[in-house]
């Protein structure tokens, strides 16, 4: 089979998203990917490579990090069962995307701010509601409001500090917002 046969194989939402990018820019403090500007400290990395060097590698790990969730649990003070651990936040949020929304579900997406909530949300053929930030790039609260009240049934995403801006929201903010976001 031919690699554009084997294509059209793939579901056509998936197909026709655009290729999630980031273009690589020289600055003095890069935090667009959630990178730390500092190295980790030597003790810690050896730690990490004789952890890895006494494991099997031919083996899966457990399938639920029991362990590394009851850690959690104890230094967050939430129960294991409310805590999933996964390979980083894409794959978070797609999880917690595909528990809530189907391919008739709008998803409510303060603009500009991290791509693949975008790119999930058109993949699994959901419908975005922009709201812009401000010209400061603060969130606009009230624009927030207004549209969850429009769509009560829709998903809402926040990101806060959101990605690029680093704006942030309030309490009083968060507040208002789940006020009138009832979810249904």
């Amino acid at each position: 089979m031919e690699l554009n046969e084997v294509l059209t194989l793939v579901n056509k939402r998936v197909r026709d998203l655009n290729q999630y990018h980031l273009e690589p820019r020289e600055t003095r403090i890069k935090l667009n990917q959630n990178e730390n500007p500092s190295d980790w400290p030597a003790s810690i990395k050896e730690e990490i490579a004789e952890f890895c060097r006494t494991r099997p590698w031919n083996l899966y790990p457990n399938f639920v990090p029991d362990r590394v969730k009851e850690r959690l649990s104890e230094y967050t003070g939430v129960s294991s069962d409310g805590i999933i651990v996964g390979n980083g936040s894409n794959e978070m949020l797609l999880v917690i995307l595909l528990a809530l929304m189907d391919a008739h579900s709008q998803v409510i997406i303060c603009q500009p701010t991290f791509t693949i909530y975008r790119l999930l949300v058109n993949g699994m053929g959901g419908t975005e509601a922009i709201v812009r930030l401000k010209a400061d790039m603060n969130f606009d609260v009230e624009d927030i409001c207004s549209a969850v009240r429009a769509k009560p049934q829709s998903l809402l995403i926040l990101c806060s500090p959101n990605n690029p801006t680093g704006s942030t929201l309030s309490e009083e903010s968060l507040r208002s917002i789940l006020e009138a976001h009832t979810g249904f």
